[in-house]
């Protein structure tokens, strides 16, 4: 080989050998930019399902008739619904197809609406089951369906299911005890 050659490739290797550190560099400094914005997406998305949860979960409660069904108005449940809908609709970007797709199901089983130009939206049950009246008498609160327990516990599950996911929780299983899968 020629001395020009060689005197070339020995640059070419110092070269490189300087440029590594700074392409590491280069490439750690991305990579924490990277997890940055997941780290802040992950905690944005937290923020807004920790507002979501409980209102599901008086939605939720309210139909199975438990925990504190017994002092909820249909109003209460309503406004936890129209709740829920805003934080949804305005955050929607940030859910995933299988929260919305497992939201709507939820929603809809929970609650008829699009009634009536002007009127509110309905309670799906059977208002005889609950002791707190609605406040307008002339508001048919329900609708008069029975709920379906162990179809209602699964819309749930697979709710709480997908929001586990959505936050990273692969192992999470969806479950309530004592009242089926």
């Amino acid at each position: 080989m020629s001395e020009t050659f060689q005197v070339a490739m020995e640059l070419l290797r110092t070269a490189a050998s300087l440029a590594v550190p700074f392409i590491l560099v280069w490439a750690t400094h991305r990579l924490q930019r990277r997890q940055k914005l997941v780290e802040s997406v992950m905690a944005e998305k937290a923020r807004h399902y920790a507002t979501l949860s409980p209102l599901l979960n008086t939605v939720f409660s309210y139909r199975m008739r438990v925990g504190d069904f017994l002092e909820r108005s249909p109003e209460s449940v309503l406004e936890a619904k129209r709740k829920a809908d805003h934080e949804f609709w305005t955050f929607e970007y940030l859910w995933s197809p299988e929260f919305r797709a497992a939201y709507h199901v939820f929603m809809d089983a929970a609650f008829q609406t699009f009634n009536t130009e002007g009127t509110k939206a309905r309670v799906r049950a059977d208002g005889n089951l609950y002791p707190v009246k609605p406040a307008d008498p002339a508001w048919q609160a329900y609708t008069g369906e029975p709920v379906d327990r162990k179809e209602w516990v699964g819309q749930y599950n697979r709710l709480k299911a997908a929001i586990a996911r959505d936050l990273g929780f692969t192992g999470f299983e969806a479950g309530t005890v004592g009242l089926g899968k």
